[in-house]
C-alpha cells in the first residue's frame, strides 16, 4: 500500500475518533386526558425538542399537529374528535418517534356528557351592609356564573376539588334576587336561585319616657323596636327580660339611688343596638336632722337664733313654728315661714329664726306638695292660765321635700 493510501485512511479513522457521540432522544410519561370531542397528549423528553402528534382512528390515516418551540415538557390539543370512538397516537421530537414499539398509544373518548353537575351553595339570606360572601362545591375546573336579578356580576372558576369562593356586591336595604350557574364542560348547567336581604340599617331602641326620679320600689319599662329583634333588659349587670319581636314591656325591681339600665335589640343580620340608662330611685322619704343654734331655751321677746340641720342633698326644706293659743289649734302647714335648698351635702340653714310669735308666713301655698303621715289633723293644745303667766314654748317643724315628692319631717319645741 502507498503512503498516500496510508494517510488517507489514518485521516479517515482519525475523523471517526473524532466525531461526538450522539445518543436517541428519551421519552416518557406519554398520556392522554380525553373528553367526548378532545384530547390533550402530552409527554416528556430528556432534552429540550420540538412536539408533534398523530392521531386518528386508522394508523394508516394519522393526522398530524405541532409545536416549534424547543420544550421538554409537552403537551398539544386535539379537537373534534368523535365520542365514543377509538383512537390512535403517536409522538414525536426532533425526528425521533415513540409510538409505543409500533403498537401505537391509543384512547377512547367517553359518550356525551349530559349529567348537570351537582352544585353545593353557602350563603346567608340577610347580611350587614352590601358585601355578600357566597362558597359551595360542584365538579372540578367548571365555570360558577353569579347573577344579580337579570345582570351578570362575576365568573369564576372551581379549583381542583370543585371548592368555589367569592364575594359579590348586592342592592342594599331591599331584597336581591341571586342565581348561581354552574357549567360543565360539555356545557350541562344546573342553577340555584336565592332572595337575600341586605341590611344597613341598625335596629332602632324607643323607650316609653322614663321619669326622673323612680319613687317606687318597681317600675315597668315599655319600648319598641322598629324591627323585628332579639331583646334583652340588662338592669344592675343582671339580665331580667328577652324576648323576641318589635315591643317590650318588664317591671324593674330596682334599687335606692342610681340603677344602671341597659337594652339591647339584635336584629336577623346581626345587627346590635346598645341603648344605656340610668334610673334614679328614690323610694324613701328623706330624713331630717336639725339643732336650733342657741339652744331651746330663751326669754321671750329676746330670742333669735339659726337652725341648721342635714336632710337629703337637693331637697326643698320648710320651716314652721306654732305658737299655743288659748283655744285648741289645728295646725296648718300650708304657709312656711322661710323656705330653703339643701346643698350638695345634704346641709341646710335657717337664718334669724324669731320665736317671739311671729308665727307662720303671709305668702300663700308656701307648703309641699304633700304632707308625709302623721301630721295630717295635728290638734295644739290651749294653754291654760298657769302657761300664760309662765313663759311660753313655741312648736317647731321642719320638713324636707325630695326630687320624688316625699316629705320628711323633724319636729322640737322651744322654751
Amino acid at each position: 500500500m502507498s503512503n498516500i493510501k496510508k494517510a488517507v485512511v489514518l485521516f479517515v479513522i482519525l475523523l471517526f475518533v473524532n466525531l461526538p457521540l450522539v445518543s436517541a432522544l428519551q421519552f416518557s410519561d406519554v398520556t392522554a386526558k380525553v373528553t367526548e370531542n378532545s384530547a390533550i397528549v402530552s409527554w416528556q423528553t430528556d432534552e429540550p425538542a420540538d412536539s408533534f402528534v398523530r392521531h386518528g382512528t386508522d394508523k394508516s390515516l394519522l393526522t398530524p399537529i405541532g409545536d416549534s418551540a424547543d420544550l421538554t415538557s409537552h403537551s398539544l390539543a386535539i379537537s373534534g374528535l368523535q365520542p365514543e370512538t377509538a383512537y390512535v397516537y403517536e409522538v414525536e421530537s426532533n425526528n425521533e418517534i415513540d409510538n409505543n414499539n409500533g403498537s401505537f398509544y391509543t384512547f377512547t373518548t367517553p359518550a356525551p356528557d349530559t349529567t348537570p353537575p351537582k352544585l353545593e351553595v353557602n350563603l346567608s339570606t340577610e347580611v350587614q351592609g352590601t358585601s355578600l360572601e357566597i362558597t359551595g362545591t360542584t365538579e372540578a375546573d367548571i365555570e360558577i356564573i353569579f347573577l344579580l336579578g337579570t345582570i351578570e356580576v362575576k365568573r369564576i372558576t372551581t379549583d381542583d376539588s370543585g371548592n368555589f369562593s367569592t364575594k359579590i356586591n348586592i342592592a342594599p336595604d331591599t331584597l336581591n334576587q341571586i342565581s348561581i350557574i354552574a357549567k360543565d364542560a360539555s356545557g350541562n348547567l344546573v342553577s340555584k336561585v336565592f332572595s337575600v336581604l341586605s341590611d344597613t340599617i341598625r335596629p332602632k331602641i324607643t323607650l316609653q319616657k322614663l321619669p326622673d326620679i323612680v319613687g317606687d320600689k318597681q317600675f315597668t319599662l315599655k319600648g319598641t323596636i322598629s324591627e323585628n329583634s332579639s331583646i334583652e333588659v340588662i338592669l344592675n349587670n343582671k339580665s331580667i327580660h328577652s324576648s323576641i319581636g318589635t315591643e317590650f314591656e318588664t317591671k324593674l325591681n330596682v334599687n335606692e339611688g342610681v340603677n344602671n339600665l341597659v337594652v339591647t335589640a339584635k336584629d336577623s343580620a346581626g345587627w346590635i343596638t346598645t341603648l344605656t340608662k340610668n334610673l334614679n330611685s328614690d323610694t324613701e322619704a328623706p330624713t331630717v336632722k336639725f339643732d336650733v343654734s342657741k339652744g331651746l331655751e330663751y326669754y321671750e321677746f329676746q330670742a333669735e337664733s339659726s337652725i341648721t340641720g342635714t336632710t337629703e342633698a337637693g331637697a326643698v326644706v320648710y320651716l314652721y313654728v306654732f305658737v299655743p293659743q288659748t283655744q285648741e289649734t289645728r295646725l296648718r302647714f300650708d304657709r312656711a315661714l322661710q323656705k330653703v335648698t339643701a346643698d350638695g351635702e345634704g346641709k341646710f340653714t335657717f337664718e334669724e329664726v324669731d320665736f317671739s310669735g311671729l308665727g307662720t308666713s303671709t305668702i300663700d301655698s308656701l307648703s309641699p306638695k304633700q304632707l308625709p303621715p302623721g301630721l295630717e289633723g295635728i290638734i295644739l293644745p290651749k294653754l291654760d292660765r298657769i302657761q300664760q303667766a309662765q313663759r311660753l314654748n313655741y312648736r317647731v317643724y321642719v320638713l324636707a321635700e325630695d326630687k320624688s315628692g316625699k316629705v320628711g319631717h323633724a319636729t322640737k319645741t322651744v322654751y
